[in-house]
């Protein structure tokens, strides 16, 4: 039997393709249709596993069906990284890449981009690289195996060994049975020589101290939009810091706007994913 809730929310993603696409209408539909369809049969009833697909004429290597239909809900039809660029070569800074669905998102868009791609995680960043060399439509894509922090260092990287397309892996905190692992981390400055048409910034946890080293060094001012999947209460060790980070972008020049979903009743330290989407005005 079929899941009500998987029922309802592919429902939902099917009308907002309808609702609000155009151009890409019959390929984001098609594409949809058959990864809900391959996981059904494939992962679900024949209980195979398939590790590759077709994503937007993209020939991409992965691990597990769920993660993948779950990032091209979030990247494809909610398209929660989508910007305008005033280039038609835009430059990307993509923290936090994955498998790569992002990267393959802006250039579905913008094909010369040229994308800066940070993966921390050694097996995701070796699937990434394969996804990368196997498109001739990824050229232009430079790939870092590092982690993104405020200053350079080695860290401790939290991980589930038993699923390694988990997206939770992050330097701040452990969560159900994750491990440890060392990893590089390097700040965002190194990175900024040029203006940035896109910072996306999805790094579990750590998006403080990137945009704290970005304000301190003076390259935020170089930044012209943040797109940051902000991660409130990963660890409730820390103090709330949304605020400080706010901050940072109004004293550098920047104008925002907050999303975020939340059903009461309030929870106390309830773990929150928020979207951040900031603009620098001196760019007006």
């Amino acid at each position: 039997m079929l899941n009500i809730n998987l029922i309802l929310n592919m429902m939902r993603n099917i009308g907002l393709i309808l609702r609000y696409e155009t151009r890409h209408r019959t390929r984001l539909l098609s594409d949809y249709l058959r990864l809900i369809i391959d996981y059904l049969c494939f992962e679900k009833i024949l209980k195979l596993r398939e590790t590759t697909e077709n994503i937007q004429g993209f020939s991409i290597e992965f691990v597990d069906y769920r993660a993948l239909i779950f990032m091209y809900e979030e990247i494809f039809i909610n398209k929660v990284y989508q910007f305008v660029s005033t280039t038609k070569n835009p430059l990307i800074i993509d923290s936090g890449t994955n498998i790569g669905l992002s990267a393959i998102f802006f250039k579905t868009f913008y094909p010369e981009c040229r994308i800066i791609a940070f993966e921390p995680d050694e097996k995701i960043f070796n699937m990434l690289k394969k996804n990368v060399q196997r498109n001739n439509r990824l050229d232009g894509v430079t790939l870092i195996n590092k982690a993104i922090h405020g200053s350079r260092n080695e860290m401790s990287f939290y991980y589930d060994p038993s699923h390694i397309a988990n997206l939770t892996g992050n330097l701040i905190t452990p969560r159900h049975g994750m491990k440890t692992k060392k990893v590089d981390c390097v700040p965002l400055s190194g990175f900024v020589g040029e203006i940035v048409d896109l910072l996306k910034m999805d790094i579990e946890g750590a998006e403080n101290s990137a945009i704290d080293e970005l304000s301190n060094t003076g390259k935020i001012k170089l930044i012209k939009e943040i797109i940051i999947e902000y991660h409130l209460h990963i660890s409730l060790q820390e103090n709330d810091k949304l605020s400080a980070m706010l901050k940072s972008l109004e004293q550098n020049n920047f104008t925002y706007q907050i999303s975020g979903f939340f059903r009461p009743p309030f929870i106390t330290e309830l773990f929150q994913d928020i979207l951040i989407y900031a603009h620098n005005k001196s760019y007006d």
